[in-house]
């Protein structure tokens, strides 16, 4: 079920995240399909109240600015919509230990995605002050909802994303609640898409809207897998920032084609998106990616095994990249390729005889191209039986050494690409071009160079570098 299925309900939208693209153009896009269905819609908005943001964690008074004029923005487009700022003087301080463990994942989910941090001891004083805070307005916030939702009949609630300290709890004040919840967020960057009582992340929702997408119009669907799986490859936009830009394209190191032995090539990627999601994930997650492939390289000696860090992976605190380099160091059948490599991505891909991959679009990739690939933890695509899922990198070896290894699915494949193509919600009023975004033809006022801007992002991007004490 989408949001532009909803119709007859009072419904609260909270407008978080809004200081920055794309959220303000798709909140207004998604006010915009639930008055047209006959919802009575009233709109939440932060005025300052919150200890910061995932946009403005130091709470500069000029970011806050600049998310006061996008909520004046969509005030002005639904003039007859109700906006209620936040005010918690007399929200209340109690809560179950098991809303708070959900509050702390939702508080370090941010943090993550900010520092790329893979626990809390990585923290300067700083940034542990900031999941502090955090983690207070994650309980502020749920219990503000629920009175909300008591005081107003409320029968739905919508937020971005979901899994930040500011969304978590608006969607476990619904489910506290038994009212239905909504999770608007923009896929690959370019897709709306608005999921009700399920995560963005689920696995079972993207995979039973992926088989939709393609039993409408398998040739359709399979044509624009076959865009996609190209673009990718060409280093060409698919909606995500082209991670291999800086890559030559075509060019591998001599070690890759003298070998004489098989060759495994992994995938590891960032650990802030899946890891501190909570029990509303459905799949399993590595605790530690390195010890994963720790496990693969004592156990498969007679192997080649290449790391092929992210690109992303650089932005990692330097503690957690030296766990990665340190598999170079630790066995003679590991090389580690650093995230800012020149060497081709899709170079060591072909030249693999397995793939091992975590929580990767490449993985769908190698399938599609006829690889054996084993994904270490589930992925959003686990249940489209693309590759075989194992818990651990001890499992991943024995699989690899029983030889019982299943044939890659590419038509698994091919509904996943054209899934991350072209699915979207009815969300028509919201487009991307050029990676610019736009509310029926309109940019927000975010989108337009401030000065006053600069000083606290030059900041945060300092902050974001100085994690430890």
């Amino acid at each position: 079920m989408d949001l532009t299925d909803v119709k007859n309900k009072k419904v609260g939208i909270f407008l978080n995240y809004v200081a920055a693209s794309p959220a303000p153009e798709l909140f207004a896009s998604a006010i915009d399909v639930l008055i047209a269905n006959n919802n009575d819609v009233l709109v939440y908005y932060c005025n300052e109240d919150l200890d910061g943001c995932s946009y403005n964690p130091i709470k500069a008074s000029s970011l806050c600015a600049a998310c006061k004029r996008n909520v004046k923005c969509i005030q002005n487009i639904f003039n007859d919509v109700d906006f209620i700022p936040l005010n918690f003087d007399a929200v209340s301080t109690k809560v179950d230990p098991k809303s708070m463990a959900s509050f702390s994942l939702a508080a370090m989910s941010s943090i993550a995605s900010l520092t790329k941090a893979v626990n809390e001891e990585q923290l300067n004083k700083f940034w542990r002050h900031k999941l502090s805070q955090f983690k207070e307005n994650s309980l502020q916030l749920f219990n503000y909802f629920k009175t909300q939702i008591s005081d107003k009949d409320l029968e739905l609630l919508v937020c971005f994303n979901g899994r930040f300290f500011d969304a978590k709890p608006v969607v476990n004040a619904a489910i506290s609640c038994d009212i239905d919840f909504s999770i608007v967020e923009v896929k690959k960057s370019i897709q709306p898409i608005a999921f009700v009582n399920e995560l963005i992340h689920s696995i079972d929702a993207n995979c039973d809207r992926a088989e939709l997408l393609y039993n409408k119009d398998p040739a359709q669907a399979t044509k624009l897998a076959e865009e996609f799986f190209d673009k990718k490859i060409r280093q060409e936009k698919t909606g995500d920032p082209v991670y291999t830009a800086h890559q030559k394209k075509g060019l591998s190191p001599d070690y890759l084609r003298n070998t004489k032995k098989k060759i495994i090539v992994v995938y590891p990627t960032t650990d802030d998106e899946y890891k501190f999601i909570g029990d509303e994930w459905d799949g399993s997650v590595p605790s530690s990616q390195t010890a994963e492939i720790s496990s693969l390289c004592e156990k498969l000696p007679d192997y080649l095994i290449i790391v092929k860090m992210h690109p992303n992976q650089q932005h990692m605190p330097r503690q957690a990249l030296n766990a990665y380099y340190d598999l170079g160091l630790q066995f003679m059948n590991c090389i580690v390729e650093p995230p800012k490599s020149k060497f081709d991505s899709y170079a060591f891909l072909f030249a693999a005889d397995i793939v091992i991959n975590f929580a990767s679009t490449i993985g769908v990739e190698a399938v599609y191209f006829g690889k054996k690939v084993i994904n270490i933890g589930d992925t959003n695509f686990s249940k489209m039986n693309i590759a075989p899922v194992c818990i651990s990198g001890f499992e991943a070896a024995e699989l690899i050494l029983s030889g019982n290894f299943p044939a890659p699915n590419k038509l698994g494949a091919i509904k996943w690409g054209s899934y991350l193509l072209a699915y979207r919600s009815r969300l028509d009023k919201f487009e991307c071009i050029d990676g610019e975004y736009f509310y029926d033809g309109m940019k927000f006022p975010n989108s337009h160079f401030n000065f006053l801007s600069l000083l606290p992002k030059l900041l945060i991007r300092i902050l974001k570098s100085k994690l430890f004490s």
